[in-house]
């Protein structure tokens, strides 16, 4: 039979590759925008904003819209662009939008900043992903378990948002996700180069 590294060697392998784990902490960065945004969002609007139920998930509709366009659209958006172009371009229009999707005093400028994330969300992720997968040839497993390792350290981060929102308003404790893209920026810039 073929000789293999036990699994362990090579999740301490893939650990020890240093584009590896930077893109895995982008990753992990970026599966912080996932269902505690939408209802720290939805609070803001209805609570901050006095916002019917309906109007408060306008927003949220948006963002699923958009992450569908986005996947139904990827091939068509990422053509035969360079996936690390890709993964910075999408980066910035998520650090652009979602801060304007959250503090816009205009609804239809929020639920198009929300699509819009959403849309450039999904490319990132399916992007990212797919080069994260390819950087070690035959180690797809050792780098998915290293991935779903670096990641699981955000599990805490909604309640470091609620102590926020305690300390400092939901409109404080959105900041935090607000700044999340603003920290995945420089990760994949310097994987662009």
């Amino acid at each position: 039979g073929e000789h293999r590294p036990s699994p362990v060697a090579g999740v301490l392998a893939v650990l020890r590759d240093r584009r590896v784990v930077v893109l895995a902490i982008a990753m992990g960065l970026f599966s912080l925008l996932d269902e505690p945004l939408a209802g720290f969002l939805i609070a803001f609007n209805e609570h901050v904003r006095r916002e019917t139920v309906v109007v408060a998930n306008a927003a949220i509709l948006a963002w699923t819209l958009g992450q569908l366009a986005g996947f139904a659209a990827y091939d068509r958006i990422t053509g035969e662009r360079r996936p690390e172009l890709v993964v910075l371009v999408s980066a910035v229009i998520t650090g652009v939008a979602l801060p304007i999707a959250v503090f816009a005093p205009w609804l239809l400028l929020r639920i198009a900043a929300m699509a819009a994330f959403g849309a450039a969300g999904a490319v990132f992720y399916v992007t990212l992903n797919a080069k994260v997968l390819a950087l070690r040839p035959g180690q797809v497993g050792s780098v998915s378990a290293v991935v779903s390792l670096i990641g699981m350290v955000g599990m805490g981060f909604p309640g470091v948002v609620g102590a926020a929102c305690d300390a400092f308003g939901l409109a404080g404790g959105l900041l935090l996700y607000v700044a999340v893209p603003v920290l995945i920026l420089p990760l994949v810039a310097r994987n662009a180069r």
